[in-house]
């Protein structure tokens, strides 16, 4: 207690804490590396191959002096499995008669890899397995031969996309093998070999 008279000293204010400037958010953690392409990316699609059937039509209309007739019907379905890699498979149909009717239904499966972003635009490399049954029959509808067929193939091309609508262009090589006995083979044409791929695919995606 100060004496009477005295004059009272000021109090010492405490001193005070320096405070920190506030630090920024941490930004968001990158995507794993499975994650599915977002919805703008696409991811999945179904898609038809328009050559077939005017190829097909085309050929029929072509004199020749012999019966002549073709039929292909190709589907394809996409699904990504990462952004970068999915899965694709094609279904198809084909027949040709020209002097002998050959018919084959089959599946072609593989992984379909973006190579320049992800998800489906842009362009894609796609391996392929091969597995279907064919026939071949002569002019009065006899089967001369019928078998497994099975081959491997490469597919490299680029994928658009416009709300939605799909176009797709691709072309490469497949390699497919009639597996029946070959003297029957021969006299009803190998429908076998090496053959162009030619894809020119619309159709929808999401």
């Amino acid at each position: 207690m100060a004496p009477r008279g005295a004059m009272a000293l000021p109090k010492r204010a405490a001193p005070q804490r320096a405070q920190l400037p506030a630090l920024p958010p941490p930004p968001p953690a990158p995507p794993p590396a499975t994650a599915r392409p977002t919805r703008s990316e696409l991811g999945d699609a179904f898609l038809l191959n328009p050559i077939g059937p005017v190829v097909g039509t085309i050929v029929g209309l072509i004199p020749t002096g012999f019966q002549q007739g073709a039929t292909f019907i190709n589907l394809r379905v996409h699904h990504a499995l990462t952004k970068r890699v999915g899965v694709t498979v094609v279904t198809t149909y084909g027949r040709a008669h020209f002097l002998f009717d050959y018919e084959m239904i089959g599946v072609k499966v593989g992984p379909r890899i973006s190579i320049s972003r992800p998800g489906l635009r842009g362009w894609y490399l796609s391996p392929m397995a091969i597995g279907g049954w064919g026939w071949v029959r002569n002019r009065w509808k006899k089967v001369l031969a019928s078998g497994l067929v099975i081959g491997t193939g490469l597919e490299v091309g680029y994928t658009w996309s416009w709300r939605g609508f799909v176009l797709e262009m691709g072309t490469g090589l497949y390699y497919s093998k009639f597996l029946v006995d070959d003297s029957i083979a021969t006299s009803g044409g190998d429908a076998g070999g090496l053959k162009p791929i030619l894809n020119t695919s619309v159709g929808v995606g999401w």
